[in-house]
């Protein structure tokens, strides 16, 4: 009787096991996330301000299903943007935190009993297709799962994919959960910005975080500012990001766009307080862009730029210059971040002339110049730019020499050059 007893509840315990075994097996859970939640601390470094939608509270999310123990967790990541201030912690943080948090970036995935194989898309109808015909020809899958960059368009239907994920889908603070049962996919979204950050994640990337806000404590002096002056000449203010356009792209000539604070006195700033005055910071991802344009080209965005900052009437009227008033009561100009400034050569602005012919300048139209341009979010990184010299939408992608993120190669240069010096 003992001796049976026994064999009952070792087939028991067996049979729980196995039930265990397959529960585990047959449950799989896929994670997907956008650019590495972009905010890879949980807080912008330049202003303090927490952020919600970043990978520390995503993190809890991730970790928390994971140590469950019922379920398989396969973890992916669409795009590859992130906060650029990381650059300046002198190591590659994205693939230490992409090896830390158990990022997968095999192709091919078995679980279940299933296997899953994931394509990252973003060229062309014709580019992904050749992609995708590739990618069946070499690999046996059971599902397959697409990862745009992109926006969807009509033509998906004929990519015939088990499953479609679009960045662009996605709000902040929101990323991907496909599931499955073996037979089929399901996605949903979840927001993981109501998680608390995940203090594991946060006491692993804190050495990062700290050499970075180190950095950025870091002091420089320059002259007084006044943004009047560039009504008249060059300002001191815009000089200094001339010079470091020029000097971070090897350019002849660079465009910028002047500032919304009217004055300030000379001293020392840090460069967080720089970053935050010379409107960098507003967009992370600007970038820094070396184009070919000509001469002819450049005085067309001349004319272009001008127009935005003065009213079509003359130099006699009252309001010549074009302005907006916010809900604070202060008056700015209505061309903020767009009132560019081109540096590297003599020019004139008659007002009393009509839109078209207010500009004189010293330059050979005939000729090809490189030119160092902030591209953000306002000016569609750029390509606003090219059209006001009247660029052709075809032409955009051969002018463009070459790309550097704003944001830490600015940081770089201010730490180095100390700057006081920019009109010595």
């Amino acid at each position: 009787m003992k001796r049976f007893f026994c064999s009952i509840l070792f087939l028991y315990i067996t049979t729980i096991l196995y039930c265990a075994s397959n529960d585990y097996n047959d449950k799989v859970k896929i994670i997907v996330t956008a650019d590495f939640c972009k905010d890879i601390f949980g807080e912008n470094l330049i202003t303090g301000r927490q952020s919600y939608y970043s990978l520390p509270y995503a993190a809890r999310y991730i970790n928390s299903h994971r140590n469950s123990g019922n379920e398989k967790i396969i973890l992916k990541n669409i795009g590859n943007g992130y906060d650029p201030m990381t650059e300046l912690a002198g190591e590659n943080i994205i693939s230490r935190i992409a090896e830390y948090l158990g990022y997968s970036t095999d192709k091919i995935i078995n679980a279940a009993g299933k296997n899953f194989g994931f394509i990252e898309l973003s060229g062309d109808f014709k580019e992904n297709l050749n992609i995708i015909e590739s990618f069946k020809s070499t690999y046996e899958t059971d599902f397959i799962i697409g990862l745009f960059d992109t926006e969807e368009d009509y033509r998906i239907s004929r990519y015939r994919l088990d499953m479609y994920l679009y960045k662009s889908e996605l709000k902040e603070g929101e990323f991907f959960v496909l599931e499955t049962d073996g037979s089929g996919l399901k996605k949903k979204m979840v927001d993981y910005s109501k998680y608390e950050p995940d203090s594991d994640f946060m006491n692993f990337i804190r050495p990062y975080r700290d050499s970075i806000a180190s950095l950025l404590d870091n002091s420089v002096y320059i002259d007084s500012i006044d943004i009047k002056d560039s009504f008249f000449g060059p300002s001191y203010i815009s000089a200094l990001f001339h010079r470091f356009q020029t000097e971070c792209m090897l350019s002849e000539l660079s465009v910028f766009a002047p500032f919304r604070e009217a004055y300030r006195s000379s001293g020392e700033i840090s460069l967080k307080e720089l970053a935050i005055l010379g409107g960098i910071l507003n967009d992370p991802d600007a970038v820094l862009i070396q184009l070919n344009l000509t001469g002819r080209e450049l005085k067309l965005f001349l004319e272009s730029t001008v127009n935005k900052w003065f009213t079509a009437r003359t130099a006699n009227d009252h309001e010549l210059l074009r302005y907006y008033r916010a809900e604070n009561g202060k008056v700015y100009p209505a061309a903020y971040r767009t009132n560019y400034s081109l540096n590297g050569f003599d020019y004139s602005i008659d007002l009393n002339k009509r839109p078209g012919y207010r500009i004189r300048a010293d330059i050979d139209e005939k000729k090809m110049y490189t030119v160092a341009v902030i591209g953000h979010k306002w000016n569609n990184y750029g390509e606003d730019i090219l059209s006001q010299c009247s660029v052709s939408v075809f032409e955009n992608r051969k002018r463009i020499v070459s790309v550097k993120k704003y944001f830490p190669e600015f940081i770089r240069w201010a730490n180095e050059k100390k700057i006081h010096w920019i009109f010595r």
